[in-house]
């Protein structure tokens, strides 16, 4: 009796555990499954709305009524604007940690995920989409290719030769003036450095009616950063090519930055090692790190002086214990850091928002600087500060609209 007992409980525990076994197993395909059309229903969607909206960043917007032409009024619809980003994840995603995942580009425009213009979904479309792309040697390769073929063409170009005012002689740009005191015509003027800075700059405040210093203080403007640049004499395979750590309150984080606080020690950042894929950007079995925290622009405020060394060692502290690495502080051979202090008596960068006025509606397509400058003929603009934004490859687009627009002039 008691052995027929024993196999019955034997029996009823295996049929048990097969059975839970079978309901986690179902659960889990069916909670992968589920997320797997969803994501697939998020790639479809917003393909439509890029395909949509790809021609709109593509073109100016000099006049009001560009934005009641015919192929602009059809993109409204694909272009939620009653929703923020993270509303319209919330359309896709039922996971907190998934929708997070989609939205960190956001602060790059200027805006926390819930400000943030539903349109912008694109952006992490677009990474998965079409993928990240990476330049051997690096970044600075493409301002040589582009020298390259300025030179080909006869152009030239002035290195270590600041500017220090443009000159406006009835409502037109028709001289440079450089520090050094030389004087520069110009046929038509193309402006690329950062929008705001080069305003209050280079320009006197009676003559841009619609961004005086006044009306340019009530703008929205994107955040900021601290970057710590490393050498190192060891690689780390075990760090991907891109990382991003996100915090445990990352909403908290955004909404911070967004509006102008401090930086708490529990912060999200990026970790770029591109060395375990391109060897040319340190010598053999070293590599450089690219380390990026946002942090909030200059109405903050904040003395970055006083962080910079304690944010440091936050971040090898997270990596030590999210990827295991525990002596990376051995390893340094050169470190370098521009703090949001630098932005502005470096690099020449207003408030230190280091992407530029912010993308909310009231700061987009018509209401964005234009690609041919409202106050002053004959001035074009390009970078971030103008149409269709801030971004490496919206920035380039800027060009190729400001170079479309002076081809057709001239």
């Amino acid at each position: 009796m008691v052995n027929i007992i024993r196999v019955y409980e034997r029996i009823l525990f295996i049929k048990t555990f097969v059975l839970i076994f079978y309901i986690f197993c179902y659960n889990e395909i069916s909670i992968y499954t589920l997320t797997k059309k969803l994501y697939e229903k998020y790639i479809q969607k917003e393909w439509e709305k890029f395909d949509a909206l790809l021609p709109c960043f593509q073109k100016p917007y000099g006049k009001f009524t560009d934005l009641l032409h015919p192929s602009f009024l059809k993109t409204i619809p694909k272009l939620d604007l009653l929703k923020s980003l993270l509303g319209r994840l919330e359309t896709y995603f039922s996971d907190e940690d998934l929708r997070i995942a989609m939205t960190f580009q956001s602060k790059y425009l200027g805006m926390s995920p819930r400000r943030c213009p539903a349109s912008f979904t694109i952006l992490s479309y677009l990474e998965h989409k079409m993928w990240i792309y990476h330049v051997e040697w690096g970044l600075n390769k493409i301002s040589q290719a582009m020298a390259k073929v300025v030179k080909e063409y006869n152009g030239k170009i002035h290195l270590n030769t600041p500017v220090k005012k443009i000159i406006v002689e009835n409502g037109v740009a028709v001289w440079v003036e450089l520090e050094n005191g030389e004087k520069d015509f110009c046929d038509a003027l193309i402006l690329n450095g950062d929008f705001s800075y080069s305003m209050r700059h280079l320009l006197e405040n009676s003559e841009r009616k619609r961004y005086t210093d006044k009306k340019i203080d009530k703008k929205w403007f994107s955040c900021s950063t601290i970057l710590f640049y490393l050498g190192l004499d060891t690689v780390y395979e075990n760090l991907n090519h891109h990382n991003i750590v996100f915090n445990k309150d990352y909403k908290d984080f955004v909404e911070k930055i967004s509006d102008y606080q401090d930086v708490s020690d529990d912060f999200s950042f990026y970790v770029h090692n591109p060395s375990i894929l391109d060897k040319t950007l340190a010598p053999e079995w070293h590599s450089s790190l690219y380390i990026l925290v946002p942090t909030p622009n200059n109405r903050s405020e904040i003395n970055w002086e006083e962080k910079k060394e304690k944010m440091l060692e936050k971040i090898f502290s997270t990596l030590e214990k999210r990827f295991g690495i525990t002596d990376i502080k051995e390893h340094i051979k050169q470190k370098h850091i521009i703090t949001p202090n630098d932005w502005e008596t470096d690099y020449s960068v207003h408030l230190w928002a280091v992407f530029n006025l912010s993308h909310n509606l009231g700061q987009m397509l018509y209401f964005r600087p234009h690609n041919e400058f409202e106050d002053v003929k004959n001035m074009y603009i390009v970078w971030g500060g103008t149409h269709p934004g801030s971004g490496l490859p919206t920035i380039y687009e800027s060009g190729i609209i400001s170079a479309m627009m002076i081809d057709k002039k001239w």
